[in-house]
């Protein structure tokens, strides 16, 4: 007896027959296969294939950027074959992930294949392809043949002929004495046969080795013990009562329930005609699971549920044709007899199963990350959906709960989640993928799956700022200060990413990066002392953050920086040598100039007062304003001084107060307030004695006069006043000179006399003098040769200033003396029309033949008639000069 299963329900199975362990063909709607053929037993890592190569999908990509973006893995729904095999995300290499043992993978079949899908998808893009795999599992002659049992015992009836005895499925060998039989198929049983008539009486039992060699290389062998004992003949073997036994149950029946009881008779008596149910052993697990068989009763029952196909709860067969192998009768006799028959096991639908999710999330089982800049139509997961119900209850619509994300068909229960809004991580860093699943039974009934996508952060934002003006108040250090950390204020960014897409540093742009710092928390520090006077008291820093992302982002704030002033700035003088001029004779309190000094400071320190230094204070008659006017504090006089230089302070109001200083120089202009003064003639000394032989247009005199002041206020025009009744006479504008401009003669003998003006060339004013000159006409004198003939000057330059002028010892002076104090310009000429050479000293001199005693006005003019001398006298250095004689014949 054999037992078959029908399936006809897994995801998209066409119509197919399983006959102990055929594998079902799923045909899956996909362009991408790929086969492979790897020997068994090879170590764990081996090389199956290059999934990225051989399956060309370059083809299928847009550009070269795209197929190395490209991730391969395994869809959840074939966790069963996938755990031998392992796939490189990014190479797309496949290997083995255990040692392959074929007779483990493939019991009992022909051919070993194990079959997988896995996806190929973008790591941003849009890309998703599936691409099914087949690796056919080759096998090697590593095991021996292998007898189960290894030792059979068994009774040959003494009048067996050339009947056979069936022992156990095995390669086919031979032996001395008997035929052993068998086939190349699966289902393969080895008998014994007699060749020659047995005779019990003479031998009664033998062992016998029976030999098993494959055909692989090397040759293995296996052997199996034959126990014959010769016993009498059994000759009936069970019959069935049916060839073929169908049997319908609910998809819902429970475990131990029997549905099916099997019936065989035999002919046979005794032992012989005892009858054993049992399953055959060469039977797919699938099968063998799901069943149990009454070796006495025949009663079928449910042992298990088809969990690992079809993975249905517990408890419940799958709903489709079972045919479990077959099952084996044989009977009690010493040497059986056995009969085989079929069972079909129909699992009909008769409850509405829950369908069921198999979800693979493309990164984890329960969590993907994704890209917050992916494409939209990105793959995230793949989901298979099974119902192995029928009719309404066997269809089934998807749908899932997320806002960014859709469900979108593949292929009959087979769907993709893809995105289908942008995603913003600073917004939402997770979403919750809620697929369900729901068939159109009444009352539906669903099944859920729910996973997770971790949203991975891009740098897309940039830092933010928490005012885009800052204000700092900072005071000023000096530029040489020796602080190199001066704190100034604290910025503040923010970055809505994670990770080094937030992390934030700072710096200063512009002309002060190098004179400012800015630490990683947003402290700002200057880097050199802050002088205020140089850099300004405010000055604007543009501060920019900058994350450090792979492509940073950066945002920009400005620091309004005001540096307050410190008194560290004396004033300073604009001119640094002033000189003012102020005219003399101004009235007290009269403007004489202003000096200015700047203060780098600001406010009180910046304000200037100016005053007089304490200790020019009373020594010049000027006084200080505080707002650096100067003006008149006394009388001035030129012609007494005609500079001052003294010293002026500002001092700023700070504290403490800072001052510098400066020297001025005022110098005293002139102005017209002094009238001419004569020398010669004046009171004391105005005649002047010529013969009345001298010839016209000679000289006889020379008016000497001086004015005290300056320029034009000191130079003289002399005249000769139009009331002078003399005709013989005239001066000369320029020089002072006396002319005789006539002829004279004896009737001429006597006194003329001559009224001399001096005037100024003084503007607006001109002041004048005037004096009387008497000159006296003789008929005696006479001219006499001397090397001092003609006219002497004498420059008072170059004179001490405390110099007398003496005429025949009369000092002729101004005030008391001829020159006052500081050094005039003035010169003093002195004429003489007779001169002649003679000895004698300096009045009151007797080495140099004075007349040891000085003269008296009134004698000096007495004394005109006898020898006359003009002397300098030198009082600092007590000598003299004589400048010129005359003398009477």
């Amino acid at each position: 007896m054999a037992l078959h299963i029908l399936s006809t329900s897994c995801a998209r199975v066409k119509a197919t027959l399983l006959v102990l362990s055929l594998v079902a063909t799923v045909a899956h709607c996909q362009d991408i296969f790929l086969s492979y053929v790897i020997a068994e037993e090879q170590p764990k890592g081996t090389f199956v294939g290059n999934v990225a190569q051989d399956s060309n999908i370059r083809d299928h990509v847009g550009s070269a950027r795209e197929f190395q973006d490209l991730t391969y893995s395994f869809l959840a729904e074939e966790a069963r074959v996938t755990g031998n095999f392992r796939i490189d995300n990014v190479s797309g290499v496949l290997s083995t992930g255990a040692r392959l043992d074929r007779e483990q993978l493939c019991r009992f079949q022909m051919e070993c294949r194990l079959s997988f899908r896995l996806a190929a998808q973008s790591s941003l893009g849009l890309f998703f392809k599936i691409i099914d795999v087949t690796v056919s599992v080759s096998d090697i002659n590593d095991n021996s043949p292998t007898f189960i049992p290894s030792e059979v015992s068994l009774t040959i009836m003494e009048n067996a002929t050339s009947a056979t005895s069936t022992l156990s499925p095995t390669p086919l060998t031979q032996t001395r004495g008997l035929q052993v039989q068998g086939s190349t198929s699966m289902d393969l049983a080895l008998a014994l046969s007699v060749r020659e008539r047995l005779d019990r009486e003479t031998v009664d039992f033998y062992r016998l080795t029976v030999l098993a060699k494959d055909a692989g290389t090397p040759v293995r062998s296996g052997t199996l013990t034959v126990n014959v004992q010769v016993g009498d003949v059994n000759d009936h073997a069970p019959v069935w009562e049916l060839p073929l036994y169908v049997v319908n149950v609910s998809e819902i029946v429970a475990v131990n329930t029997i549905i099916l009881t099997l019936a065989a008779h035999d002919a046979d008596s005794g032992p012989n005609g005892q009858v054993i149910y049992r399953f055959p052993p060469l039977q797919p697990d699938t099968a063998l699971g799901l069943f149990a068989l009454n070796e006495t009763s025949g009663e079928l029952r449910v042992s298990g549920t088809n969990t690992a196909e079809c993975g249905q709860a517990a408890g419940r067969l799958r709903r489709t044709d079972l045919q479990p192998g077959g099952r084996e009768a044989r009977d009690g006799g010493t040497a059986f007899k056995s009969s085989r028959a079929q069972a079909v096991v129909r699992v009909l639908d008769t409850h509405n199963s829950r369908p069921e999710i198999i979800m693979s999330v493309l990164g984890s089982s329960a969590t993907t990350t994704l890209s917050e800049l992916a494409d939209l139509g990105r793959v995230v997961a793949h989901i298979l959906v099974r119902d192995s119900d029928s009719g309404l209850n066997g269809i089934v619509t998807c749908y899932l709960n997320a806002t960014h994300f859709q469900l979108q068909a593949m292929d009959v229960g087979q769907y993709k989640v893809i995105l289908s809004r942008p995603l913003d991580r600073e917004a939402q860093d997770t979403h919750v993928v809620n697929v369900t699943c729901e068939d159109a039974g009444k009352p539906p009934l669903s099944d859920s799956k729910i996973f997770r996508v971790k949203v991975r952060d891009e740098n897309d934002q940039a830092p933010v700022f928490s005012q885009s003006l800052y204000s700092a108040r900072v005071t000023e250090t000096g530029a040489y200060s020796s602080d190199r950390s001066i704190y100034v204020t604290t910025v503040t960014a923010t970055d809505a990413d994670v990770g080094e897409n937030a992390r934030l540093s700072y710096r200063i742009l512009g002309d002060f990066q190098n004179e400012f710092y800015v630490f990683d928390n947003g402290t700002v520090v200057a880097t050199r002392g802050l002088d205020r006077e140089n850099g300004g008291s405010q000055r604007y820093l543009s501060v920019v953050a900058y994350d450090h992302g792979t492509m940073s982002n950066t945002a920009t704030a400005t620091i309004l920086l005001t540096v307050l002033d410190v008194n560290d700035n004396p004033p300073v003088f604009v001119d640094i040598a002033p000189v003012f001029y102020v005219s003399e004779g101004v009235p007290l309190t009269s403007y004489v100039g202003n000096v200015t000094a700047m203060d780098a400071d600001e406010e009180e320190n910046a304000i200037v007062l100016y005053s007089l230094h304490p200790a020019y204070d009373g020594q010049v008659p000027f006084k200080v304003i505080t707002d650096g006017v100067i003006k008149t504090n006394g009388t001035l006089d030129r012609e007494k001084r005609d500079r001052y230089d003294f010293e002026i302070v500002a001092h700023d109001l700070g504290r403490p107060h800072l001052s510098s200083s400066i020297v001025v120089t005022v110098r005293i202009l002139d102005i017209n307030d002094n009238s001419p003064v004569f020398l010669f003639p004046n009171d004391i000394n105005n005649t002047v004695r010529v013969p009345h032989t001298l010839s016209p247009n000679t000289k006889v005199a020379t008016i000497v006069a001086y004015d005290a002041d300056l320029g034009n206020n000191e130079r003289l025009v002399f005249a000769r006043d139009g009331r002078n009744g003399t005709k013989f006479f005239d001066v000369d504008p320029e020089t002072g000179e006396v002319i005789l401009v006539r002829p004279l003669s004896e009737k001429d003998l006597g006194e003329h006399w001559l009224v001399v003006v001096a005037h100024d060339q003084g503007f607006p004013t001109q002041l004048a003098n005037q004096t009387m000159l008497y000159i006296q006409v003789e008929a005696h004198l006479r001219k006499l040769a001397s090397p001092y003939a003609g006219a002497q000057e004498f420059d008072a330059a170059t004179t001490a200033p405390d110099a007398s002028l003496l005429v025949d010892g009369a000092a002729t002076t101004k005030g008391g003396e001829l020159f006052s104090g500081r050094r005039q310009q003035h010169h003093a000429r002195l004429h003489a029309s007779a001169v002649r050479e003679g000895g004698g000293g300096p009045p009151g001199d007797p080495a140099g033949g004075g007349q040891g005693t000085g003269l008296s006005p009134r004698d000096a003019a007495s004394c005109l008639l006898n020898v006359s001398h003009v002397w300098l006298v030198l009082s600092s250095q007590g000598n003299a000069k004589k400048l010129m004689t005359w003398t009477e014949e």
